[in-house]
């Protein structure tokens, strides 16, 4: 990708985008029956998901609707993060095996791409 990249911690993460504002007032999110918008008002709640070495970062209003979605990689197609492939494609370009780096991941608590993914 030609850019740097960094490990970051949920928590520390979670602590930003707290402090952010969408650019969302309310939940637009309408009721499949009624037609209704949902309407709720800021602020939302923040989640934090893991998806293999990325983060998803997600904006929930108070009826549970997904307001608002940032992605810490670029998407390749069929939803692959850029990251999982750099990773992949590097083990093997290193002559390293999947194994020992996920090893490595799982002492550090990183995510990882999935090893039937990397195969």
């Amino acid at each position: 990708m030609g850019q740097p990249a960094s490990i970051v911690y949920h928590s520390c993460l979670k602590q930003l985008a707290q402090y952010l504002v969408v650019p969302i007032p309310k939940c637009n999110t309408k009721d499949p029956v009624t037609d209704a918008e949902c309407g709720a008002l800021r602020p939302f709640e923040v989640k934090i998901t893991s998806r293999g070495t990325s983060v998803v970062v997600e904006w929930i209003c108070h009826q549970g609707h997904s307001v608002w979605r940032w992605n810490s990689q670029p998407t390749l197609k069929y939803g692959m993060h850029a990251g999982d492939f750099m990773l992949s494609s590097n083990i093997l370009l290193s002559g390293n095996n999947y194994g020992k780096v996920a090893l490595l991941f799982k002492f550090m608590n990183l995510g990882i791409v999935h090893r039937t993914t990397f195969f």
